[in-house]
């Protein structure tokens, strides 16, 4: 932490500020989590997320600012939320990523991995039979299938099925085809 708990008031203030600007009101998450102040810098973000939605019903940038912007601020609050224990809101950001999820393609690398973050928190909070039941991701979405694999082999590790976790984790390893297709 150190330089950045001298930061941190100017980040509040600076998340004060600038109520209606969604990315200004996450920045300061920024210093949260260099803090460690996780919780924090996932609330930061539940409020840059909501000001996003807003902005973007009003007919904000298109998809630039979703890819971008409001992408950022959703899975950097769940990285807030996951690092703080917080599996309630880790879930909630999750389910935002559901929608983006459905509409990547294996061209989309950036957005592959953003939406496979969803996984992260699925695997550690979700109840396993619901991770189970998630439905398979196109396999030509290398990083998204892989991320789904993992979410399975930490629904079946906390069910006790060790032969089942490991299964997931070997049908993770990417082809040689699919890792030249995220390095392209």
């Amino acid at each position: 932490a150190g330089v950045a708990d001298r930061a941190l008031p100017y980040a509040r203030r600076l998340g004060a500020l600038a109520t209606a600007s969604g990315h200004l009101v996450h920045m300061p998450s920024h210093t949260f989590y260099r803090a460690g102040l996780y919780q924090a810098a996932a609330e930061a973000n539940a409020k840059a997320m909501e000001m996003d939605k807003t902005f973007i019903s009003k007919g904000g940038p298109g998809q630039l600012w979703v890819n971008s912007y409001h992408a950022h601020n959703v899975t950097f609050g769940l990285g807030g939320a996951m690092m703080s224990g917080d599996g309630r809101s880790a879930l909630g950001f999750a389910e935002e990523l559901e929608t983006p999820g459905r509409t990547v393609t294996a061209k989309d690398t950036w957005p592959q991995s953003y939406v496979s973050t969803r996984y992260f928190a699925y695997g550690r909070y979700a109840d396993p039979d619901k991770v189970l039941k998630l439905p398979e991701p196109d396999a030509r979405l290398a990083y998204v299938h892989a991320m789904w694999r993992y979410a399975r082999g930490e629904a079946l590790a906390r069910r006790g099925d060790a032969a089942g976790a490991l299964a997931e984790a070997r049908a993770m390893a990417p082809s040689e085809a699919e890792l030249a297709a995220l390095l392209a």
